[in-house]
């Protein structure tokens, strides 16, 4: 079969007609002259292809349509409806100043207004965390406030929810508060010392890394710059998680001045601990021991040599109580026999270094009730409470009197010292001397066989009564006195030659001496690490004992605390006195006791309270954050806030909502 092929050929010669090029739409850019039409329009400032409505507070497109979509945005019934309602009002008139003023041109009344309600807020939401209130508490006050106070136009306008609350503790507040304290140890002549602690939260381990430094004009400082889960409490994985939060924070090791802890082995052990992977990176840190936790060891060793249990007697004498409220009342009726005054027995813990001494008293206050309430139990008395208050070996009530009274006096002596060291008016500059004054205190009580004043008067009842324990007691109690300065003597070097023997010359309680200052130099390797001029600092000695001889007998300088006193003295001279200035700097940076990270887990516990089922690891550490950084009283915080414009800027940012994205 033969094809006629020529009609294919020429339509093959021919050409394809060109492909129509697409026309490029452009994007419609906003022009202000649409605002002499739509009074209510203005320029979104972020992007030139968004209007937004001042009425409605609502930002849209018109890159598509232009004014159509002003138009469109104009009829929607939304916009109708709040024209209405601002033409009925006042409030628009004092927030826009008149109908035809448009957004670019708003008010200043307005925009100071807005900046009070926002203040406002941030104020409210700082109160409910400093003193840990729930979120939906606050929400229910605010909802209150706008029915109580009609008249106030700040608090009709105050929206504080849970959600917007947390976004202003997690996006807003707690960044502030701890950028304040980055900014101030990213200062080249600041040095801080880290100290951390463990604890836990159910099956949580979780750390604080606290620091704490010298601010010539406020002085000693501690604060929290991370609280952060980590299960691995070695030393070195403690490291690590220390490492990590420095280096998230642009921070270095070359700025520790120190470690403080628990006097634990992985904190401070010889050969492998926290303290020796950090000393690898800085040379020349100084150990922060809890030198109160020395203290509350010492009397716990100490307290095992008594021949009587005391803090058995009050765990059981509590126990025994505590379960049964007719007990409780049946002991108070033998109080009121003798014609007493009732005071209620208190539970000791254990690791509360300070609980036993008001346990101990207490029970001292109903002993005679509580001998007579036992002892009338006959055979319905617990052994256990019958063999550790001796009631049935003749005059052994005498012989507890002189235990109780002996474990009284004792702790009482070791208490005060506890309470110096724990005190906020302490610093490493004192540790010496206040750990030397109880080392003092108990060998004068060992040389005078000084007891107590009241334990005197039992032991001489035991004496008259012509008791052969009455030696053996006494020896007992001199060996307890003996226990604890063999422990102190172990766990604290009391030598001269020891640092914090050495820089206690700088409390200022007496005129500095070159050659003193210039061995603290000298044993701390301060030289070179803190680039000093030995020669300038000569002459600042003799400037500063100039400044002392006239101000040491002002009663007000006498009463400060340490640091407040370098404060003073650094404040009108620290343009003369840079050497010292830094020495104290960097010894002033390393705290007495690690009471500070221990507080952490006390507010912890308070804020992460069971009924905040909903509170995760994350809002409780900013919280944190705030309450342990920021120092603001709740009513002084408003104006503070109020002043801060960017801080008012974040907080009326949409961007300080995150939402979780669910993976579907």
């Amino acid at each position: 079969m033969i094809t006629d092929d020529s009609d294919n050929s020429d339509d093959n010669n021919k050409t394809p007609p060109p492909k129509k090029r697409k026309e490029t739409k452009r994007n419609q850019k906003y022009r202000s002259g649409w605002e002499k039409t739509y009074t209510w329009l203005k320029q979104d400032a972020k992007n030139v292809h968004n209007a937004h409505c001042v009425i409605c507070d609502h930002t849209f497109s018109i890159a598509k349509s232009g004014v159509g979509q002003v138009k469109q945005h104009g009829d929607t019934n939304i916009h109708i409806q709040k024209v209405k309602h601002t033409k009925k009002t006042s409030t628009f008139e004092h927030f826009f100043g008149g109908a035809v003023a448009g957004p670019s041109s708003a008010s200043p009344d307005f925009l100071d207004d807005r900046a009070k309600i926002t203040a406002g807020e941030l104020s409210l939401t700082y109160h409910t965390v400093k003193h840990n209130l729930s979120y939906n508490s606050m929400d229910c006050n605010v909802k209150l406030n706008k029915v109580i106070y009609v008249d106030s136009k700040t608090a009709l306008k105050i929206k504080l929810g849970r959600t917007k609350q947390e976004a202003l503790v997690n996006e807003v507040l707690a960044p502030y508060a701890l950028e304040s304290v980055l900014e101030s140890l990213r200062s080249p002549d600041i040095f801080y010392c880290v100290q951390t602690d463990a604890s836990n939260k159910k099956n949580i381990k979780l750390f604080p890394l606290v620091v704490q430094y010298f601010d010539s004009e406020n002085g000693v400082q501690n604060k929290l710059i991370d609280f952060y889960e980590n299960a691995n409490e070695s030393a070195d994985g403690m490291f690590q998680a220390i490492n990590n939060s420095l280096t998230d924070h642009n921070l270095t090791f070359d700025r520790v001045s120190g470690l403080s802890g628990d006097n634990i082995n992985a904190n401070f052990g010889i050969h492998h601990s926290l303290f020796t992977n950090i000393k690898n990176l800085s040379p020349h840190l100084l150990k922060g021991n809890c030198h109160a936790h020395i203290i509350h060891n010492t009397v716990k060793h100490a307290m095992g040599i008594l021949n009587c249990d005391v803090e058995n007697i009050v765990l059981k004498i509590y126990s025994h109580f505590s379960s049964s409220a007719c007990r409780r009342e049946e002991l108070k009726a033998f109080v009121a026999v003798l014609d007493g005054e009732w005071h209620e027995l208190i539970r000791h813990v254990g690791t509360r270094w300070l609980s036993l001494l008001p346990c101990v008293d207490n029970i001292l206050k109903n002993l005679d009730p509580l001998f007579d309430y036992f002892k009338n139990l006959e055979e319905d008395c617990p052994v256990h409470i019958e063999n550790i208050l001796l009631l049935n070996q003749p005059h052994g009530d005498i012989k507890i009197k002189v235990y109780l009274n002996f474990a009284s006096h004792s702790l009482n002596n070791f208490n005060k010292a506890i309470k110096q060291l724990e005190g906020n008016n302490t610093t490493i500059l004192d540790v010496y001397d206040i750990l030397n004054t109880l080392k003092i205190s108990l060998e004068q009580r060992q040389k005078d066989m000084f007891f107590g004043y009241q334990t005197k008067k039992f032991m001489e009842e035991l004496e008259i009564k012509n008791l052969p324990e009455s030696e053996k007691i006494k020896k007992n109690l001199l060996f307890f006195i003996e226990k604890s300065l063999n422990y102190l003597n172990k766990w604290f070097d009391f030598e001269e030659s020891n640092w914090l023997c050495q820089i206690q010359k700088l409390n200022l309680k007496h005129c500095l001496n070159f050659d003193e200052c210039d061995q603290i130099v000298k044993i701390l390797h301060l030289e070179q690490r803190l680039n000093l001029d030995m020669d300038e600092m000569y002459d600042e000695i003799g400037t500063i004992n100039t400044i002392l001889e006239n101000i040491q007998s002002n009663s007000d300088f006498t009463i400060l605390r340490t640091d407040q006193k370098w404060v003073k003295i650094l404040k009108g001279n620290g343009q003369g006195l840079p050497n010292l200035k830094k020495i104290v700097g960097f010894l002033l940076s390393v705290p007495a006791t690690s009471a500070f990270t221990e507080r952490i887990f006390s507010i912890m516990k308070l804020k992460w309270r069971e009924e905040r089922n909903r509170a995760n690891l994350v809002l409780i550490k900013n919280e944190l954050l705030i309450y342990t950084n920021l120092e603001l009283s709740c009513e002084d915080s408003y104006q503070h806030f109020l002043k801060d414009s960017k801080l008012i800027r974040k907080a009326q940012s949409q961007s300080k909502y995150t939402f979780k994205v669910v993976d579907k």
